[in-house]
């Protein structure tokens, strides 16, 4: 809300001191992407788990307003990064039955923190895991992106490129960027966009079964996803 202070880089410190060694287990959210084909029930088809900024903030920050500096907010998701890379580390529950997928932050990719996990994981896992990058990370620095792309793919994860709106999905071509799948960001001014014709062309050739569309809260979402031949959907 409005009232909320903006994060102080000493703030910061002290909420990125508390998360050293926490065990943030109880503040992992699990959201499924499901697939829905014409009116079949919903379908699961992996679980993207993620830390809860909002439990984060109520117990280590409340009265802040984590996000109003992008800075300092990058900075707090690479140490959540790490945070999540820890209890994925210890979590014996994550069989390869379920195909999982995390957002992490380039940076994070290129850490001794993800060698670490990668190294104490069982191989089995990482065919299952989707590494899901946000599309302005990738375009803050693309040479960093394709090193760690690489890397991850040669370790046998999957990549997913999250974030995407209408207006950027003409920039990424998912090929190019070595991407298994992409996220198309659901918002109730979609259907009012004038060049239709420009977005189917450019869902088919995203490929329509590589696309998820995220943040999708009503019938309409999932309408709208149907008519441009997508069939992944996620809350």
């Amino acid at each position: 809300s409005e009232t909320r202070k903006p994060l102080s880089p000493r703030v910061l410190g002290t909420i990125i001191q508390a998360l050293q060694g926490a065990d943030l287990t109880n503040m992992v959210r699990r959201q499924s992407i499901c697939s829905l084909i014409g009116n079949a029930a919903p379908q699961p088809l992996l679980y993207e788990l993620y830390i809860s900024i909002d439990d984060v903030r109520d117990t280590l920050a409340p009265g802040f307003n984590l996000g109003a500096n992008r800075w300092l907010f990058n900075y707090l998701t690479e140490n959540l990064d790490y945070s999540m890379l820890a209890i994925m580390e210890k979590s014996t529950n994550l069989s390869s039955a379920a195909e999982i997928s995390i957002n992490l932050n380039v940076s994070t990719l290129l850490s001794p923190e993800f060698i670490k996990f990668d190294d104490n994981i069982n191989a089995s896992m990482r065919g299952s895991l989707i590494v899901e990058v946000q599309i302005v990370d990738i375009f803050s620095n693309l040479n960093a992106f394709i090193f760690a792309r690489d890397y991850v793919k040669d370790r046998g994860y999957r990549i997913c490129v999250d974030g995407l709106t209408h207006d950027t999905l003409s920039v990424v071509n998912r090929e190019r960027l070595g991407a298994d799948m992409v996220k198309i960001l659901w918002n109730n001014d979609l259907p009012e966009v004038a060049n239709r014709k420009k977005i189917m062309e450019k869902i088919k050739s995203l490929g329509k079964s590589r696309v998820i569309l995220c943040h999708c809260d009503n019938k309409e979402a999932v309408n709208y996803g149907h008519d441009f031949g997508i069939s992944m959907f996620q809350g």
